[in-house]
């Protein structure tokens, strides 16, 4: 077998040479096949079939086909070669369907969902031989049940595969597998389905052919061999790929001629036989020179004795089954009487041995078990069959291992070279046109896209209309001349028009619909009529949401500066919280540098409104008892007052516009990002319409559209001045009065409005000076409404501005999509002009490449 590693190698070198031919063929013209689906698909079919003998030659595979008439052991004989017991064996005929062996250290079964099953189906794993046993014999039932509406079951069984395992019984190379097909028995000649199934599986097998010794003279033999005949045809009558086996022959009684005589023709039980090999040769239409070879065989003997002894992975017998081999002399008893007067001394001792040792349960040497089992496969004829296997396997190398590989891909490469070859000859009559139409097509999407508004556009597609008219006069066909001429004419009317193109136009249209908006809305005065105007907008097609948001911005930041800045502190305060509860509190709707800054002025706050009271007494003396109560004292009381306002202010302040540019920024995102995606939506129409006009493959244009989007965005700041705290008008009173507080302190300490530290109080401290907790917030709150109108001017000034650097950006990007468009269009004129100048020269240069690979014959090897 290892010399056949040449034409291995050399079918691997054509497949490969063809392969490389079809690619380079393939690369060299593939914008030219492009259009066309079914060249396209027999590319595809052809490099698939390629790739799959590819495959299949550096790792072949030997199939061996089981096949014969019904009840010729074959399923015996099966299990007999692979060693194991999977395929059914009982004395009826049970197979039908295909069942294949493949070699895996694992043992598993797949029942293939074949037409109208109704058995199981389903890959199972990590099984026993036994269990496998049970499950094909359970399909086949089931499938004799169906038979006139179920396809024949396909089933593939993994495992140890005896010649994979010991494979010096076939001498096969180590990257060699084999798979063995078990096919089901003729049983009449009008089986149809059953030859279906066996026709399909002989074609791309070395044909294994079991004929029962008992039925030679048979019409389901003759129908079989009737099934050959069509292989043998199609192998140009060469026979070394079949091999015959006479199975049974230990059947021959004692008044029997020898088995050898019966081979070459005599009698059987009184029946004339005639010569089994005269039949096959008149059956199969053979010479009388045609090698035809007949083993005769004892399947029976030889399966026993594989599943008898235990043996290793390289084939040592290392131990027996008793039992099994009890079932052995049961079963081939007339065997060893046949042939006993054959037995060697050493072989007569050995089988003495053996049948007294399973006679008294004693222990079989090994040596003797190993010369019982060259005796049983003497006896069986096993050894003459896989020396005569292992030659014609050798001789038939080609047939079986690299035809049957080689049969797709060759089919495949025909059908190419038709097709391709019918392609040329379409596309050589019609070429000229197509240069001309595809010049004019150029034109036509250039005068759409760019327009002709340009003296030097205008003059070049007049040049251009020139050479088209002049390659025209060499078209003989009247239809092409009337086309083209009349596309001619049409586009020297088109060019006169001088109109804007397609891209310009487009960009125009957005800078007047978001120009006009932004227009009209710094011309309005006033937050209310801003609104009022974007409301008034908001079912404009022409601005599709843009601006929609925009009118909420201002008061969400207003609603958000209270909830989030003004109502922690205040809450905070009217439920005397203290410095630390506030910070907590406030950090939950801002961040916590903001809230820990406000912390400070919250305690001094805090202070003013709940603890400059705590030493009564001490107040008491100082104002009413020894007379101090001066009006420095009452001075430094109120500065020290309007200090805490003040820095409590400030803070203020300062956070809120923190916060307020936190919300802008957020805001106006929001608003670019509804911007960005409106002009993404109109420009994508542009690169839509430009990708179609100049076809899919221009992605440098969808680079330079999501370039347009690259703009530095404007940041919105605030002025410090934004927000001016003021008592609101109308707010004066008790409700808003830090001297009542005081009051009302002094009281809780038994000082009557008579009471001489009252009127004092009363006198010096006026009780609507100084402002409550009440009255900050209201000063803040109005600072925060106050800011309505300039957050709207700071808004339309910002929105401006961004709009125009979009505007901007979008017009020196327009101007280099039309100069990137306009060099496509040119390439593509100048690529056209380049293919009118090679003329033929490509479809000769394509119909050489086609005519060196229809020089390949794949199956002549």
């Amino acid at each position: 077998m290892l010399n056949n590693q040449q034409p291995l190698d050399a079918a691997l070198s054509r497949v490969n040479e063809v392969g490389s031919i079809a690619h380079e063929l393939f690369n060299m013209n593939e914008a030219a096949f492009k259009g066309n689906r079914m060249l396209l698909k027999s590319f595809a079919d052809f490099f698939s079939a390629q790739e799959k003998a590819r495959q299949g030659l550096e790792n072949p595979v030997l199939s061996i086909a089981m096949v014969g008439t019904t009840s010729a052991g074959k399923s015996t004989i099966v299990n007999a070669l692979s060693g194991r017991k999977v395929a059914p064996m009982e004395r009826k005929e049970t197979s039908a369907g295909v069942l294949r062996l493949y070699h895996n250290t694992s043992r598993s079964i797949k029942i293939k969902r074949t037409q109208g099953a109704r058995w199981n189906v389903g890959t199972t794993n990590n099984i026993s031989d036994a269990e496998i046993y049970r499950m094909i014999v359970d399909v086949y039932d089931k499938y004799k049940t169906f038979v006139k509406t179920a396809a024949a079951p396909e089933i593939t069984v993994s495992g140890p595969l005896l010649w994979q395992t010991n494979k010096e019984l076939l001498n096969l190379p180590e990257n060699l597998s084999v798979e063995f097909v078990d096919l089901p028995g003729l049983k009449t000649l009008t089986d149809y389905k059953n030859l279906e199934v066996i026709q399909s599986a002989l074609d791309k097998s070395f044909r294994v052919i079991a004929i029962d010794f008992n039925s030679v003279s048979n019409d389901r033999l003759e129908l079989l061999l009737d099934e050959l005949k069509i292989i043998i045809k199609a192998m140009h009558g060469n026979t070394e790929s079949l091999l015959f086996i006479l199975n049974k022959v230990d059947s021959v009684t004692s008044v029997d001629v020898p088995v050898e005589t019966v081979i070459n023709g005599g009698v059987h039980d009184g029946v004339k036989v005639i010569g089994l090999t005269d039949i096959i040769r008149q059956r199969l239409s053979l010479g009388n020179e045609t090698d035809i070879k007949i083993i005769p065989f004892v399947g029976m003997l030889l399966y026993h004795i594989e599943q008898s002894l235990k043996k290793d992975d390289k084939g040592t017998i290392i131990g027996y089954d008793a039992e099994k081999l009890k079932e052995l002399f049961n079963d081939c008893a007339n065997v060893f009487a046949r042939y006993e007067e054959t037995l060697t001394d050493e072989e007569e001792d050995a089988l003495g041995i053996i049948r007294k040792g399973i006679k008294r349960g004693i222990e079989i040497p090994l040596k003797e078990l190993c010369i019982f089992d060259k005796l049983c496969h003497r006896l069986s004829h096993a050894t003459e069959f896989y020396e005569e296997l292992n030659n014609r396997i050798c001789n038939s190398f080609t047939e079986v291992i690299i035809r049957p590989v080689m049969y797709d891909l060759n089919n495949n490469l025909k059908k190419l070279v038709a097709d391709v070859t019918s392609y040329i000859n379409i596309n050589k009559k019609s070429s000229k046109l197509d240069l001309c139409s595809e010049r004019l097509g150029v034109l036509k999407m250039k005068m759409f896209l760019l327009g002709t508004n340009k003296q030097e556009s205008f003059d070049a597609i007049g040049k251009e209309l020139d050479a088209i008219a002049a390659d025209v006069n060499t078209i003989k066909t009247a239809a092409a001349l009337n086309y083209i001429n009349s596309t001619i004419a049409k586009l020297r009317q088109d060019i006169g028009t001088r109109s804007l193109g397609y891209v310009d136009a487009q960009i125009e249209d957005i800078n007047n619909s978001i120009g006009e908006i932004t227009t009209n809305l710094q011309s309005l005065q006033g937050a209310d009529k801003v609104i009022k105007y974007l409301n008034s907008i908001k079912d404009d097609n022409r601005s599709v949401g843009v601006f929609n948001g925009i009118s909420s911005i201002p008061d969400n930041i207003k609603k958000r500066l209270l909830a989030e800045v003004i109502t922690p502190f205040r809450t905070s305060i009217d439920n005397k919280k203290t410095r630390g509860e506030f910070i907590e509190l406030a950090s939950k709707t801002m961040p916590t540098v903001l809230a820990e800054s406000l912390g400070s002025q919250y305690s001094a706050l805090f202070a003013l409104f709940y603890e400059r009271f705590s030493t009564f007494e001490e107040h008491k003396q100082d104002m009413c008892w020894y007379k101090k109560a001066s009006e420095s004292y009452t001075k430094e009381w109120e500065d020290q007052t309007k200090a805490t306002y003040d820095a409590v202010d400030v803070r203020m302040r300062d956070v809120l516009s923190k916060k307020t540019n936190l919300y802008f920024q957020l805001d106006t995102d929001t608003f670019i990002k509804v911007l960005n995606k409106y002009l993404r939506l109109e420009l994508n129409k542009i690169l839509k319409e430009l990708k179609t006009k100049l076809r899919a493959g221009d992605t440098d244009l969808s680079v330079l559209i999501n370039n347009l989007m690259n703009v530095k965005q404007h940041k919105i700041v605030m002025p410090d001045t934004l927000f001016m705290f003021t008592t609101p008008q109308g707010t004066a009173g008790d409700e808003i009065s830090e001297g009542r507080s005081v009051l009302d302190h002094y009281k809780t300490h038994s000082c009557s409005s008579n009471d001489a530290v009252y009127k004092t109080v009363y006198d010096t401290y006026y009780i609507y000076k100084y402002e409550n907790s009440k009255a900050v917030y209201l000063r803040w709150e109005a600072g925060i409404d106050s800011s309505f109108a300039p957050f709207w001017t700071i808004i339309m000034d910002w929105i401006k501005k961004s709009v125009a650097s979009y505007m901007e950006n979008i017009r020196e990007s327009a101007r280099q999509v039309a100069e990137m468009t306009s060099s496509i269009l040119d390439d593509k004129i100048n690529s056209v002009n380049a293919n009118a100048a090679i003329d033929m020269n490509a479809f000769d240069t394509m119909g050489d490449k086609v005519q060196s690979m229809s020089n390949f014959n794949l199956m002549e090897l």
